[in-house]
């Protein structure tokens, strides 16, 4: 239910009469908004394989052309397609997973969340190439978020291999992708 935001808590005081819509402002507004708070889930398309090259520490963004839900409208898919832009302040959780193609069993790979094109927030992952599978490189934390911050994902790889295709397939068992959900006001 986009544009419904958290109320403020109400200071009760004695002699205040509850009425309706003290009531649906105080209990109804809060209740919808926690149970439908802002949330996304954005992929990246198995068909449309981002090519990462192989650097000497240099992360790239990942771009995320899909959607399975985004409540609040924060992420498009044509138009910095690898951001999800703040619509309603508080703490997020956020996690995103990066899965890279099993062409090269060399080196590592790594994810991390960038915020606002310039700080790295805490919660990176890195992983050795597995031998024979696509790796995964997760990243998960907390962030609290104002109106109009965003966030990215971002990931690496140093493998012999060069470019190293992100991967996904069409059933979304693993995908390169990132969650972004509201977890409280402050």
């Amino acid at each position: 239910m986009p544009g419904i935001t958290p109320p403020t808590p109400y200071n009760w005081n004695v002699g205040d009469v509850a009425s309706s819509s003290l009531l649906n402002a105080q209990l109804y507004n809060g209740l919808t908004f926690l149970l439908n708070p802002p949330y996304f889930f954005g992929y990246q398309l198995s068909a449309t394989a981002q090519a990462i090259a192989s650097s000497g520490g240099t992360f790239v963004t990942v771009v995320l052309d899909a959607e399975l839900v985004d409540t609040e409208g924060g992420h498009s898919t044509t138009t910095n397609n690898s951001r999800y832009t703040c619509q309603i302040a508080g703490r997020y959780q956020v996690d995103g997973a990066v899965t890279f193609a099993a062409t090269s069993t060399t080196g590592f790979r790594a994810a991390k969340f960038l915020l606002n094109g310039g700080s790295t927030v805490v919660g990176s992952e890195t992983m050795l190439a597995a031998s024979s599978f696509d790796t995964t490189a997760r990243a998960s934390t907390d962030v609290y978020l104002n109106v109009g911050d965003y966030i990215e994902l971002q990931c690496l790889q140093n493998s012999a291999a060069n470019p190293l295709n992100l991967t996904s397939n069409a059933a979304l068992d693993y995908a390169t992708h990132m969650r972004v959900r509201w977890i409280a006001a402050t």
